[in-house]
């Protein structure tokens, strides 16, 4: 049951470690020990290190820098040591069961990338030597861009700047037109850009966590122009972003009224009995699972072939 608060289980896949440790005691208050000892002799290496404090004649900047330079060094050698005994705390944690070390593991990877020292300000020595060399105003100019992010995209962290592209300018820019609608997606189709164009379409079925034109960047780097200019008809999938009134919908309704009706339809528009399918990153779980249907005593047999693009599938 999901628990508020922990909606993805990371209590509870850290507290089995802890309940498998404590199985035996003895090899829990070893570990410990070890962890201790290494703590103990990390700390000496960093006190030694920090007394050597700069040269005289330092101007104030410079020594600043060179001061976190040691502090985030010194930062450093603790993380590694507690990352090292808390990844083989998990690791060697007895009788644990696999599935239960995986879900820990993956959690404790993320605890560890999350206290980095370089992820925090006076730990991290390159952004205070910019802070320095800008006299306070890469600070000021991040602390602007946060600002920006909390108002306008509910904290979400801003990767580009949001004003510098146009759709249909310069970002999906190659010409093509909606063909089919429903209430969870749109279904686009690419204008020909040859005299003569192949016999089997192509399919494109793209992530619903993503836009479509993840293949259609610009003119230097679009899949779907690189397509279209070898003659190839090309479809892609356009997900709707889902409202509470569309919270009913399944997967299922993203593979047979989103990939499925795709491939209908693109089969109708070109007069074809096959077409040539591609799903990208979960698009490719869906294609996945589609495929795995059709071949479960499906009288039809709509496509020739799948290609998967960074698809979330195991044990193909």
């Amino acid at each position: 049951m999901e628990k508020r608060g922990d909606p993805f289980g990371m209590t509870d896949a850290l507290s089995d470690v802890n309940a498998a440790w404590l199985q035996d005691n003895n090899a829990f208050h070893a570990s410990c020990q070890t962890l201790s000892k290494n703590l103990q002799a990390t700390h000496s290496e960093v006190v030694k290190h920090l007394q050597s404090f700069p040269e005289k004649g330092t101007d104030s900047d410079s020594a600043l820098v060179q001061w976190i330079q040691k502090m985030a060094w010194s930062s450093q050698q603790y993380h590694r040591v507690w990352s090292e005994w808390i990844g083989t705390y998990v690791d060697q944690a007895p009788d644990l069961p696999a599935l239960s070390r995986q879900r820990a593991r993956f959690w404790v990877n993320q605890i560890q990338t999350m206290l980095e020292p370089a992820n925090y300000f006076w730990t991290n020595p390159k952004a205070v030597q910019r802070f320095v060399r800008s006299k306070g105003e890469s600070l000021n100019r991040g602390l602007r861009n946060w600002l920006e992010d909390a108002s306008k995209r509910k904290g979400l962290v801003s990767l580009a700047d949001q004003h510098s592209f146009t759709v249909g300018k310069d970002l999906a820019a190659t010409p093509g037109w909606v063909i089919y609608r429903n209430e969870l997606m749109e279904l686009i189709q690419y204008a020909p850009q040859t005299d003569k164009v192949r016999q089997v379409p192509i399919v494109l079925v793209q992530p619903w966590i993503n836009k479509y034109y993840i293949f259609d960047l610009s003119a230097q780097n679009s899949f779907v122009a690189y397509l279209v200019r070898r003659g190839y008809t090309v479809f892609i999938t356009s997900w709707k972003n889902p409202g509470s009134n569309l919270r009913h919908l399944t997967f299922e309704d993203y593979m047979f009224r989103g990939a499925l009706q795709s491939i209908h339809i693109a089969r109708q528009v070109c007069n074809t009995h096959h077409v040539h399918l591609a799903g990208y990153c979960i698009g490719g779980t869906l294609v996945t699972t589609l495929m795995g249907w059709l071949a479960h005593d499906q009288a039809e047999d709509p496509v020739s072939d799948a290609t998967l693009f960074s698809a979330q599938v195991t044990g193909l």
